[in-house]
């Protein structure tokens, strides 16, 4: 097919491909504007609280040093704390499929959040580092998260109380790094999600009108 036949062909069906262009962007800016939420989340939700262990070594030996990060990284601490967060927290609004998850997909996506840090003398760090677009309800963990966290140390604490009952746990610090707000412009999104779906539809109708005769040409 020669470039004047196409161009007799875009010729004649001007009219449609204008119109094909047009119902393309009216449904993306609609699409846009129906499911852009108002406000959006960019980057990650970060905690991290440092601890700091007294009385935990062994008497018999002064160079001994618990692993604390160890026995909270165990999954009868991990258990431990969602048999009793659960009946507390809606964890579905961290985590969507939340119901639908096993016990052991529970820790280990617990686990998959948690890193540990062994700063040595006693001193830990534990981190945990959900991405905004993998929260459910942003909003709701923000109000939560704290005692979430302070629930989970609660329930190590309470299981090192069991191995080192000297022991004193404190907390040093504890930091919270929230992702940024962005509030959308939904009229601004819509009417840019206008223009692709009008050029869209222009090179999709030209494209099927232009396709039909040179494929009925293929095949004569």
């Amino acid at each position: 097919m020669g470039t004047s036949k196409m161009k007799q062909i875009i010729s004649e069906k001007f009219k449609y491909i204008v119109i094909v262009g047009f119902i393309c962007a009216i449904i993306a800016s609609g699409y846009k504007f129906c499911f852009t939420p108002a406000v959006s989340y960019e980057g990650n939700f970060k905690y991290t609280r440092i601890i700091r262990i007294e009385n935990s070594k062994d008497v018999s030996n002064s160079h001994y040093e618990f692993n604390y990060a160890g026995v909270l990284n165990t999954d009868g601490s991990y258990v431990a704390f969602l048999t009793a967060a659960e009946r507390v927290y809606d964890f579905s609004k961290i985590n969507s499929s939340w119901y639908r998850l096993s016990q052991q997909e529970k820790i280990k996506w617990l686990r998959n959040l948690t890193k540990y840090n062994n700063y040595h003398n006693d001193t830990y760090e534990i981190m945990f580092n959900l991405p905004s677009n993998s929260i459910a309800d942003l909003p709701y963990l923000n109000k939560n998260f704290n005692g979430l966290m302070d629930m989970f140390v609660m329930h190590g604490n309470q299981l090192i109380a069991k191995i080192k009952p000297n022991a004193v746990i404190g907390t040093v610090s504890e930091t919270v790094l929230l992702p940024k707000e962005i509030v959308n412009n939904k009229k601004s999104i819509a009417l840019k999600y206008c223009a692709y779906g009008f050029v869209a539809g222009i090179f999709l109708s030209m494209a099927v009108f232009i396709g039909i005769p040179l494929f009925k040409n293929i095949q004569d």
